[in-house]
């Protein structure tokens, strides 16, 4: 089974010890990644990091740890949301005004939906009680 891709909200300065955590694996065994674990990567690599970079490393293991467990919380907003999300029946109102602006507007073009043709009482009377044919076509 294939894992859906990460995506990450654009980052700034700093942007890369996101990619080289994932490099070195975002935690060892449900744990905080390790200095040795940091310097074991680095003799494999080739890569060399600053200290800080190492212990940035170190800091967003912990932070990568910390929102698995806060994620299960399935109201949770996302973690690089200012604000929460909208509550859905906003959502739903929006969505509502937005599909009847559309729906004006292709009326307007003389588009969308045809009103439903008119049928006569006596074309009525002459279907089923199920509404599927007429009642002359009805065996029972």
């Amino acid at each position: 089974m294939s894992r859906p891709e990460l995506v990450l909200p654009p980052i700034g300065f700093g942007g890369h010890l996101v990619d080289l955590l994932f490099d070195v694996g975002p935690s060892s065994a449900g744990e905080v990644i390790t200095f040795q674990e940091i310097v074991a990567w680095q003799r494999v690599t080739g890569v060399r990091l600053d200290a800080w970079e190492a212990e940035t490393l170190r800091r967003l293991s912990h932070a990568y740890l910390a929102e698995i467990v806060e994620a299960k919380d399935p109201d949770r907003p996302a973690p690089y949301r200012d604000t929460p999300p909208p509550p859905p029946a906003e959502v739903a109102s929006k969505l509502e005004a937005m599909f009847d602006r559309l729906a004006a507007q292709d009326a307007k073009k003389g588009l969308g939906p045809k009103p439903a043709p008119e049928v006569s009482p006596q074309a009525r009377r002459r279907r089923s009680p199920e509404g599927d044919a007429p009642a002359s076509r009805v065996r029972g």
